[in-house]
């Protein structure tokens, strides 16, 4: 491949990868831009939202291990459900959005 390639040609796929660039590691941290934005509505105000791979804002901080994972969903979790109380009572807390 690299003999039937330009330089031309590489330099706008180094270009190109520079403006949309692929790969897992840029997979990962799309996943978390969106997973935060998904999340942010629903934390108190303040709170951050946690990190899934460790990569937002390149910091890659200690990993969650599965109590600690189960902990950050059930207080988003309780977060929601009193929301939906306070907005529709406490009749439908349990119940699944129609």
């Amino acid at each position: 491949m690299l003999r039937q390639m330009t330089w031309a040609w590489l330099v706008d796929w180094v270009t190109y990868y520079g403006v949309e660039p692929w790969g897992e590691d840029r997979k990962d941290l799309r996943t978390d831009f969106l997973a935060a934005a998904i999340l942010a509505p629903h934390l108190k105000k303040g709170e951050r939202a946690p990190q899934l791979s460790g990569t937002i804002g390149g910091t890659g901080g200690p990993r969650q291990n599965l109590d600690e994972m189960k902990a950050v969903v059930a207080g988003i979790q309780a977060r929601h459900e009193k929301a939906r109380e306070k907005k529709h009572g406490s009749d439908v807390s349990r119940q699944p959005p129609n």
